[in-house]
């Protein structure tokens, strides 16, 4: 990875105090291009923010500047992870019909680092295992 633990905690802490406070008990991870070893140093820095409960979260990242680096902060409930999951098995049973956002929104979830709240990110991410997810 291209950017150390303890500079990603930075970046996240820094974003995280420009943002409304999130609910109590949140995980957070690193997902995209850095996360799965392809990013490079000009590569923004996307976190998702989960939220343990089922309210309906915006789907427009917040776009922040931190330490000069663009920094996306996308925030989901557990309950639209599952709804994320369940939709990608529904199109996958029917060829031809895998809408590639949510298709790419499901595996970069999957192959995200998690970096807060690793009980709920183990949790979202059992929802749909890696070997079904293939």
């Amino acid at each position: 990875m291209i950017l150390t633990e303890d500079r990603l905690h930075r970046l996240l802490d820094k974003s995280l105090a420009e943002l409304p406070p999130p609910a109590a008990d949140f995980a957070v991870v690193l997902e995209g291009s850095i996360a799965e070893g392809f990013g490079n140093p000009s590569s923004d820095v996307d976190f998702l923010l989960i939220t343990p409960g089922d309210e309906e979260l915006p789907t427009m990242p917040s776009l922040l500047f931190v330490d000069g680096r663009r920094v996306e902060i996308r925030t989901r409930s557990r309950r639209q992870l599952a709804e994320q999951f369940r939709t990608l098995e529904k199109q996958a049973a029917r060829p031809g019909r895998l809408d590639e956002d949510l298709l790419n929104r499901c595996q970069r979830l999957l192959h995200s680092h998690p970096l807060r709240g690793h009980a709920l990110v183990d949790e979202v991410k059992a929802l749909m295992p890696r070997e079904r997810f293939s």
